[in-house]
């Protein structure tokens, strides 16, 4: 996986392979200093981890961001895009935690409510969407292609209630034969070796 231009290093502590975001000091500007992502606490981690080939998100990325479970991710979103890059987070105005991360541009919206896609005055390089298998997936992703640059990424993690098993993954797959009909398979990664309900879809609107 190629991560220059994503400011990305892998280090090794005793044969410990571990990921980190290297940073500009806010007092030094010429003084790095390493930011540790722990894929116990961030799925893109996770994927990381768990052999993830492409990593579409550089300094100047535009992201949709769509998950509840975790701002974690957020953070690291932010730490690697510049003012040249934003991610949209989509929150829920009932429930949703203040946030004041850099680059990161706040969505409010009402549950009741679906037209937040329609803020959009630009489109997007990257969609990642952290969301349980209900009725309102297919709608969303239709809404996000909508929004999403041609040759743009879709990064879909999908959750159950209960640890990955066979059912879930024959229920994965026909996700992913649905999707096809729009978008190009990119790579599929279980995250069951850190989040065991969790399994994440990489795909291309190349279509």
């Amino acid at each position: 996986m190629a991560t220059s231009n994503a400011g990305l290093l892998w280090k090794n502590f005793n044969g410990n392979k571990q990921l980190f975001t290297e940073k500009n000091s806010t007092s030094n500007s010429s003084e790095k200093h390493l930011i540790r992502w722990d894929p116990y606490t961030s799925k893109l981690a996770a994927a990381l981890f768990s052999g993830m080939e492409i990593f579409p998100i550089n300094s100047t990325s535009k992201i949709f961001y769509l998950g509840n479970h975790s701002t974690t991710t957020l953070e690291h979103m932010s730490n690697i895009i510049n003012n040249e890059g934003v991610v949209y987070f989509l929150k829920n105005i009932e429930n949703g935690k203040a946030l004041n991360f850099k680059n990161v541009k706040i969505i409010n919206y009402d549950v009741d409510n679906h037209d937040y896609f329609a803020k959009f005055e630009e489109k997007i390089d990257v969609a990642y969407l952290d969301f349980p298998v209900d009725e309102k997936l297919n709608l969303i992703i239709k809404n996000c292609k909508i929004i999403l640059k041609q040759n743009g990424f879709l990064i879909l993690i999908l959750n159950d209630k209960y640890p990955i098993n066979d059912d879930f993954l024959r229920l994965t797959q026909k996700i992913i034969i649905d999707l096809k009909e729009s978008f190009e398979l990119i790579q599929e990664i279980n995250l069951s070796s850190f989040f065991k309900n969790s399994f994440m879809i990489v795909m291309k609107n190349a279509k």
